[in-house]
């Protein structure tokens, strides 16, 4: 189906729905009029014609959530000035947080004397990184939203590779230090136990794992709101502890999985001339970014340093989105001539994987691998209850 075709089919669509609402309120007070009817009706398939992403509901216009990204060249990183500061809490006003924060959890921290101060293209926030006086512990605070982000071990024994524990006492073990570090029963949803070292993968043990503990929205995990514990299976020692606290929207679902497919395929024709031999499509909730728009607008920027080595800051592109989080259709297309190219070749461009919201149908990020394959592959690995 052409771009036309799936817009003249959702804008039917919202006739249809737009008809059927002021009947209804004709059915309650008597008052409906063509000439109202045409006037809505009018509004609606001007709002769909400004983007085939935007959807529809019983009685609802969605605006578009899309914004223009802001493109960045160069490193990922950025100097901190007194324009990127505004908005961010000051060093003493992070210290102090940090401060109560390692008091909380049970570690002497000291004066938090030591510090370094970090920011990158994507953000905002200042990130506010002290060392503790004894300089066992580095804790990160992210100066824009005032929170707690990162705490973890500077100290590594390599006597530890040594141990191990099962898989079920890692279990008990981050339960334990979920419960210390305050959270309640309920706020987060235990999900995933991963190994984090090389280990036989016929046996259930490692000497490291990580635990990993999500909010979760009917059927799906927000993997931005999100606790991850990492420990020594020597002593059970702390290894690090990350807090992600980006918020979802919890947008509706209004497109369907067919048309989410339909909306890809049509974006892809615009970088793409090659046949799609797969297509495949999840709900799930994720973060806005700019690599499908990049890919789109700066194709060759945009794989070259995945298919070079050594390429300069100056050729390197990003771009920067709003920092939202959506339901989506993760939607997955597989190229099919791509068996003679190379290896690099095949696995940066064999595949390409949207992000289509699933409210308003617009693409909003994307990534450039499999991303429903290895997604679904680790988590069955790792899930709790497997």
């Amino acid at each position: 189906m052409s771009n036309e075709e799936l817009q003249n089919k959702i804008i039917e669509n919202v006739k249809d729905k737009i008809a059927i609402y002021e009947l209804e309120k004709e059915n309650r007070n008597d008052k409906f009029s063509m000439k109202k009817f045409r006037n809505v009706a009018a509004v609606a398939v001007l709002t769909i014609g400004l983007s085939i992403g935007t959807a529809y509901g019983a009685n609802i216009i969605y605006e578009k959530i899309w914004k223009e990204p802001t493109k960045i060249v160069g490193g990922q990183t950025e100097e901190i000035t007194e324009e990127s500061i505004k908005g961010n809490i000051t060093e003493d006003e992070a210290r102090e947080i940090a401060k109560n924060k390692l008091n909380k959890i049970g570690i002497d921290g000291g004066e938090l004397s030591k510090t370094r101060n970090y920011k990158d293209s994507y953000s905002e926030g200042i990130e506010y990184i002290f060392t503790t006086d004894d300089g066992k512990w580095e804790i990160t605070i992210n100066g824009m939203s005032k929170e707690f982000e990162s705490l973890k071990s500077c100290e590594y024994n390599k006597n530890y590779e040594k141990y191990t524990m099962t898989r079920d006492e890692a279990i008990e073990v981050a339960k334990q230090y979920y419960e210390q570090f305050g959270y309640k029963e309920g706020e987060y949803e235990f999900a995933e136990i991963v190994k984090l070292w090389n280990s036989n993968p016929d046996e259930d043990k490692s000497g490291y794992y990580s635990a990993r503990f999500y909010k979760k929205y009917g059927d799906l995990y927000n993997k931005c709101e999100a606790i991850w514990i990492g420990f020594y299976a020597k002593d059970h020692k702390l290894s690090d502890y990350s807090v992600s606290n980006r918020k979802y929207d919890n947008n509706p679902l209004e497109i369907t999985k067919e048309q989410a497919i339909e909306l890809a395929i049509e974006a892809d024709k615009k970088v793409e001339e090659r046949t799609i031999i797969e297509t495949k499509a999840e709900q799930n909730i994720k973060a806005m970014n700019g690599t499908a728009y990049s890919r789109l607008k700066d194709t060759d920027a945009f794989y070259k340093p995945m298919m070079e080595v050594d390429v300069p800051n100056e050729d390197i592109v990003y771009y920067k989105t709003e920092e939202r989080v959506r339901r989506v259709w993760v939607v997955g297309l597989t190229y099919g001539d791509t068996e003679n190219t190379g290896i690099v070749n095949k696995v940066a461009r064999g595949q390409f994987t949207y992000y289509v919201d699933a409210t308003t149908g617009e693409i909003i990020g994307g990534s450039t691998s499999d991303e429903i394959y290895w997604e679904n592959f680790h988590f069955n690995e790792n899930k709790i209850n497997r």
